[in-house]
């Protein structure tokens, strides 16, 4: 009886937020990972607004290190990347897309603006805090390894992993919600499929009208964060 072989996992392009010690991290693990054979890619991105990012030094010759605003980059880049593409988001920051979709939203309907609001709902997790227009939940009662991929088997209880926080935020809340999932990808990183981004960007582009409430949340299995956008005539 002959092992099964390792899966390899494929994306054309692959972007990393932050050059920094996480994002350098990341892309280590990434590159690891072609190395052995377990990811393929055809371009690898490091984005910082820090022209002397860690990443330059680290990375040169090994992937694309780009000096830019993270939202303004990804309003360029969302609309025209493959489908195939993965986005690696920073780990501590502001909520990215949160602020890409408003962002993107302004120059696509600039009849518009939108005002941002923590996501409103009361939620059965472990873990619940509100700073700002954000709303941090985690269903972990527990501190969890950074490059946890969240396993069927969870392994700070040993036991079955039987929630999902965005499925317990969509059952609970009490308005449409945009789902960004942030799920194991290769090598202890978790990526977003650049896909669901696109697929948002055009449903928030195509309804969105005076009055509407939307919440966005990027999210993995474990952990997250929440905002609420509300839509108003500019």
């Amino acid at each position: 009886m002959t092992d099964a072989p390792a899966e390899v996992v494929q994306a054309s392009e692959v972007v990393v937020l932050g050059g920094g010690c996480y994002g350098c991290f990341h892309a280590r693990q990434l590159l690891r990972a072609s190395e052995r054979g377990r990811l393929r890619y055809q371009r690898l991105v490091v984005v910082d607004r820090n022209p002397q990012a860690r990443a330059r030094a680290e990375l040169t010759g090994k992937a694309e290190v780009v000096t830019a605003d993270w939202t303004a980059y990804l309003v360029d880049y969302v609309p025209a990347a493959p489908a195939d593409a993965q986005l690696v988001p920073a780990p501590f920051a502001p909520h990215v897309l949160a602020d890409w979709l408003v962002a993107s939203l302004r120059r696509l309907r600039p009849q518009l603006r939108v005002s941002r609001h923590p996501l409103p709902g009361s939620y059965p997790v472990a873990y619940d805090v509100t700073l700002e227009d954000r709303r941090y939940l985690s269903e972990a009662a527990w501190r969890c390894p950074a490059t946890c991929p969240e396993p069927q088997v969870c392994p700070a209880t040993r036991g079955p992993r039987t929630w999902d926080l965005a499925s317990t935020v969509e059952r609970y809340a009490d308005l449409p919600v945009l789902r960004f999932s942030c799920l194991h990808f290769a090598y202890g990183v978790g990526t977003i499929a650049v896909r669901s981004l696109q697929e948002a960007l055009r449903w928030v582009a195509d309804r969105a009208t005076p009055g509407q409430r939307v919440g966005v949340l990027t999210a993995s299995h474990c952990h997250g964060v929440g905002t609420c956008l509300v839509v108003e005539e500019a």
